[in-house]
């Protein structure tokens, strides 16, 4: 089952059956508008009626959100138990942007808590209100996040450049294995502190990664800014330094924290694993 939104201010819907040989009357399907992570429509959607590799086109009762990122959601699961499933089971589901504006409150950074700083040659210290960093010069590593009295990290965010491969990648993996990408040598190059007013300070680490017998791969830039306020934002630029750099199973960053944070929210695609051409 596809749908496609052909007018988000009307709430008109294009349903189609991609079922050869099954109509759509024995599923169950609903509709949602979320507005900043809150519900604040919904309704039944009828699918009655559409015929196999069929389509129609019905109107969704609500009215679209003033103002907040807003978002329309669908739906669709099994109206009766089946030899494969029980009832309620969700086969499909969609997800559309509606054009409306996201309400932005932020906090200028000129009114947030002042932050001190413990240096010396080995370490960084930034201190807020409630909260602490600790930076390691020598290896350019995040290396405590402290917040209302809870350690946030036992590994802080490093260049991770390998993913378990996968047949696809056939044709890719010796060279993988050859660069040993899962052992890869950093370097730091320069670690450098700005200071932009009282309550934010900018912590920029230049780092090389090589193989431990080859030139060096890629540099990479990591670029953190802390607010008074307790956020820390971190910019991440990768630098290939090589021509003959070839395909990498990842560009990306890793970290590890405690096992008691069990629990995962994330602003993006999903809850599917998805490949550039899934937008689930």
């Amino acid at each position: 089952v596809k749908f496609e939104l052909k007018d988000a201010e009307k709430g008109v819907l294009t349903i189609r059956n991609l079922f050869a040989f099954r109509t759509l009357d024995d599923f169950d399907a609903s509709f949602s508008v979320i507005c900043e992570g809150e519900t604040v429509a919904r309704g039944r959607l009828d699918l009655s009626g559409v015929a196999p590799y069929g389509e129609k086109t019905v109107a969704l009762n609500y009215a679209l959100p003033e103002s907040g990122e807003s978002y329309l959601e669908i739906h669709v699961s099994e109206a009766f138990d089946q030899l494969w499933c029980e009832r309620g089971h969700e086969i499909t589901a969609a997800q559309f942007m509606l054009p409306t504006k996201a309400a932005f409150t932020g906090v200028p950074a000129d009114d947030m808590p002042a932050l001190d700083v413990d240096e010396d040659d080995e370490t960084l210290e930034i201190l807020g209100e409630d909260f602490s960093l600790l930076f390691d010069k020598r290896t350019g590593a995040l290396t405590s996040w402290i917040a209302a009295g809870n350690e946030l990290l036992l590994s802080g965010p490093r260049a991770n450049l390998f993913r378990a491969p996968i047949d696809n990648d056939r044709n890719y993996r010796k060279n993988w294995e050859k660069l040993d990408l899962t052992r890869l040598m950093t370097r730091v190059e320069s670690f450098e502190t700005a200071r932009e007013g009282d309550s934010r300070l900018t912590v920029r680490v230049t780092a090389t990664h090589s193989p431990r017998i080859y030139a060096p791969l890629l540099r990479t830039i990591m670029t953190y800014t802390v607010f008074g306020s307790g956020d820390v934002r971190l910019n991440t630029v990768f630098e290939p330094l090589r021509d003959d750099l070839p395909y990498l199973p990842r560009v990306g960053l890793a970290l590890e924290m405690p096992a008691e944070f069990d629990r995962v929210m994330w602003y993006g695609l999903g809850p599917q694993a998805n490949y550039p051409d899934m937008q689930l």
